[in-house]
């Protein structure tokens, strides 16, 4: 069936879902009591955009190759997802890979247990000024790993990366009001790595980072855009 069809159920998160969803080989053993079910799921062509950052991802096939086409299948019992090692692709062709375990029997809620590595100038978010925004910008990604575990609603990301080329963010402060708020800005030397371990605005994520800021990356501080008063950093 079609992925849309599941976009009611995910609101908020992801939307605009593309490709199919099938049922592969699924097999039901046990006791009426206690039935064991496993099987495997395919997504054919599937693609999805997620909602904070503005982005499109494509799973297992790149979108600029011509007549490009891609299965990937996921195994299923009563305990677990298993997600094998697949690509993920940005709408620019570019790509790292994903695997990992998503446990749905946890007494605590649905756990993640995912990798992504082999991260080849992944464009992670592409996103836009709005209003109250405290960061926008494209994160462009290269790097060793990214680990995401923790339980669906508190996430936490532990990442080692590096910015690729056509990253920029820009943090508009012209609408904050205290001096205060700019307690998240660090300075360091050139020659310094930055790691980051930050509670995120949004609920539920936390990220411990550690991030080589290349000299392809712009970092802005806007305090007046009107004026032009911005702060500009290179990596």
């Amino acid at each position: 069936f079609s992925l849309s069809l599941i976009e009611p159920f995910v609101v908020g998160s992801v939307s605009d879902l593309t490709g199919k969803l099938s049922l592969e080989a699924a097999t039901i053993t046990g006791t009426l009591n206690e039935p064991f079910i496993n099987g495997e799921i395919k997504f054919d062509d599937a693609s999805m955009w997620v909602d904070f950052l503005e982005n499109r991802f494509h799973v297992g096939y790149n979108p600029l190759s011509s007549g490009s086409h891609a299965s990937t299948t996921m195994v299923f019992d009563n305990e677990a997802l298993t997600v094998p090692p697949f690509k993920i692709y940005d709408d620019y062709g570019k790509s790292a890979v994903l695997e990992g375990i998503i446990d749905y029997n946890n007494p605590a809620g649905v756990f993640l247990d995912l990798k992504l590595d082999q991260i080849d100038s992944l464009t992670v978010m592409n996103t836009k000024r709005t209003p109250g925004s405290e960061f926008y910008g494209r994160v462009v990604l290269d790097g060793e790993k990214a680990e995401i575990e923790g339980l669906a609603e508190l996430i936490r990301v532990d990442a080692s990366i590096k910015t690729g080329k056509g990253s920029w963010l820009d943090i508009p402060l012209d609408d904050y009001t205290s001096a205060n708020r700019l307690d998240f800005v660090t300075f360091v030397g050139p020659d310094k790595n930055v790691q980051l371990e930050e509670e995120s605005p949004y609920e539920g994520f936390s990220l411990l980072a550690t991030i080589q800021a290349t000299p392809d990356a712009r970092l802005r501080l806007i305090l007046d855009e009107q004026v032009g008063d911005i702060i500009e950093a290179r990596g």
